[in-house]
């Protein structure tokens, strides 16, 4: 259940939960109470006297406190490098919803990303610069900062700092659909083993879909896991699936209980329990 309010107000709903291949209904009281970020300046009001053109300027300081029970991160949009180096990165990742908000594990201001989105993004441009030449990797690059410097000018005009709460997810730009020539059209060409690892949208964040139920693993629901304590390595799967289940066999005297367990046990290799032997 993820719970994102848009004020700060206390909610309350009901959450309804149909069980498949069932009439009943199960209801879910749900409540949150939602927190905005505040700040207070010492001065709401900066007055300059007057000053001579071409001359070294002057500066006045101005206080900025956080009257909130949690910390808030400040960051210049234009003058933070590790705002846009991050915003890169969040460029790549899958898994935005209808609100481009893309959902991270909480972190402490000035804490940088996960670490799977960091080991994402050195491979990504390690594979960038096996694949392209000298000259594509210089054009990529400056690409990239033009790209970013776009970015920066299209979410704030000015140079008002940006707030934002640590324990709010991680907004973003989702990244640019690719464009495909008609499938009609086109001549048919082999996928190579680098290429069958992309994605339909061309992007290659080494997702494994293990089947219908499973978790698609990438870098961000794989730092979701690890906050949430979950294993999503080859072994940790195999140990939930070693837990297995327990069977309980009960009856009336006499009926063949024992008798039944113990056939089961020594079918399936389990271990067997008895009352009287507990």
């Amino acid at each position: 259940v993820k719970f994102m309010p848009t004020e700060e107000t206390l909610y309350h709903q009901r959450l309804p939960i149909q069980l498949a291949q069932s009439s009943r209904r199960l209801v879910l009281l749900v409540s949150g109470m939602g927190q905005e970020p505040r700040l207070e300046f010492s001065s709401s009001l900066l007055e300059f006297g007057p000053i001579l053109p071409h001359s070294s300027g002057d500066e006045q300081e101005i206080s900025l406190r956080n009257p909130a029970a949690f910390p808030i991160e400040v960051y210049s949009l234009e003058f933070d490098q590790q705002y846009l180096d991050e915003e890169k990165i969040l460029r790549l990742m899958k898994g935005y919803d209808e609100q481009n908000t893309l959902l991270l594990p909480p972190r402490s201001p000035g804490d940088g990303l996960p670490f799977e989105l960091l080991d994402f993004y050195q491979e990504y441009k390690k594979k960038e610069e096996e694949t392209a030449g000298p000259g594509d990797a210089d054009r990529a690059a400056t690409q990239d900062e033009q790209g970013a410097q776009d970015g920066e000018k299209e979410e704030s005009p000015g140079l008002a700092p940006e707030l934002q709460d640590y324990i709010t997810p991680q907004p973003s730009v989702p990244p640019a659909p690719s464009t495909r020539a008609d499938p009609e059209s086109a001549p048919h060409v082999e996928p190579s083993p680098e290429e069958e690892q992309l994605d339909p949208d061309g992007e290659n964040q080494e997702a494994t879909i293990v089947g219908v139920g499973e978790l698609e693993i990438t870098p961000v629901s794989a730092s979701i896991a690890r906050h949430l304590g979950i294993d999503l390595s080859p072994e940790g799967k195999a140990a939930r699936n070693r837990r297995g289940i327990a069977i309980v066999v009960h009856g009336a005297p006499l009926s063949g209980k024992t008798s039944t367990a113990v056939t089961m046990a020594k079918t399936y290799g389990a271990a067997m329990l008895t009352i009287d032997g507990v």
